[in-house]
């Protein structure tokens, strides 16, 4: 089995201290989408493991779970609940990095179980998981800078682009007719469209190059339009998407909170990619919308590279 990989955001995080299983998994969720991302991505996690859980098991026992992964901080050494929950709790219990709401992961694991509906949405997962994910990367890096010259350079581009960053896209948001989404998106809008917007559900054609702030070109979708699912693009492309119509062609800047955060990502064989606090501009056009069933051999963007996704 491979529930090890269900932890990809948090592996190396620790949750908070555990209480006894009749109460466990009792947060109030009504305001998660308004917490914060250590809390959104504990919550998250708990409810996506536990879908992964009934596929295993159509009657997963939560208070076994529990019983596992108290077990588990407590560093002890079967049910597959048990199991589970032990496991679990031996990663997290082992970690000190950083520290995630343990009580609303296994709220997440119960309101999951219970079959309730996942109150956050991909995007705000996403944006949770970027910041979780930085928070960590940063903490180990500005260690590491102490004694390894790489790592130190590594901190100085960080520091360097987020300025960089900052300073871009405080001029582009002076400009003359640019309008702005959620979450610092800034757009302009050179073709309007007609139409339906897409949902974080739907799959759309379009065409795309992505560049730099310093102009260079690091994807693009070709003569043929790329195809993709809205919901497993970056936060911000998404969010671009979702604003628009069939026909319509914007200029798009995400800021690296809402493309690839602090760390960036990296090219195949650590080559190129998008550097560390990057801000991504495209000249986006929605050809369509399309049904959900994919077609043999389709890519969109990020698939065989990295722009949205």
């Amino acid at each position: 089995m491979t529930f090890r990989l269900l932890l990809p955001a948090v592996a190396l995080l620790a949750f908070a201290g555990c209480n006894g299983s009749s109460s466990a998994g009792t947060a109030n969720l009504d305001g998660i989408a308004d917490a914060d991302a250590f809390q959104q991505v504990s919550y998250n996690v708990g409810y996506q493991s536990a879908q992964q859980f009934l596929q295993q098991d159509s009657s997963f026992s939560f208070a076994r779970f529990v019983d596992g992964f108290n077990a588990g901080l407590a560093g002890d050494s079967v049910e597959i609940a048990y199991a589970l929950g032990l496991q679990y709790g031996l990663q997290v219990g082992q970690d000190t990095l950083g520290t995630i709401d343990r009580e609303l992961f296994l709220s997440g694991v119960r309101s999951g179980l219970n079959g309730d509906s996942l109150r956050l949405s991909p995007e705000q997962f996403q944006a949770a998981q970027a910041i979780v994910e930085d928070s960590v990367s940063i903490r180990q890096i500005r260690a590491r800078a102490k004694t390894d010259d790489a790592a130190a350079r590594t901190l100085t581009q960080i520091q360097a682009n987020a300025v960089s960053a900052d300073s871009f896209m405080t001029a582009v948001r002076a400009r003359q007719g640019v309008r702005e989404l959620g979450d610092g998106v800034l757009y302009t809008v050179q073709t309007e469209g007609e139409g339906a917007s897409p949902t974080e559900n739907d799959r759309v054609a379009i065409r795309y190059r992505g560049t730099f702030i310093n102009g260079q070109e690091f994807d693009a979708s070709g003569e043929e339009p790329a195809v993709l699912s809205v919901n497993q693009v970056v936060p911000g492309f998404a969010a671009a998407l979702k604003d628009m119509k069939p026909g319509e062609t914007r200029t798009v800047f995400i800021p690296p909170s809402q493309a690839y955060g602090l760390m960036g990502q990296p090219g195949p064989g650590g080559e190129g990619g998008v550097p560390p606090n990057s801000v991504l501009q495209f000249e986006l056009t929605l050809v369509e919308i399309l049904d959900m069933t994919p077609p043999a051999g389709t890519f969109g963007p990020g698939q065989m590279r990295s722009p949205g996704r």
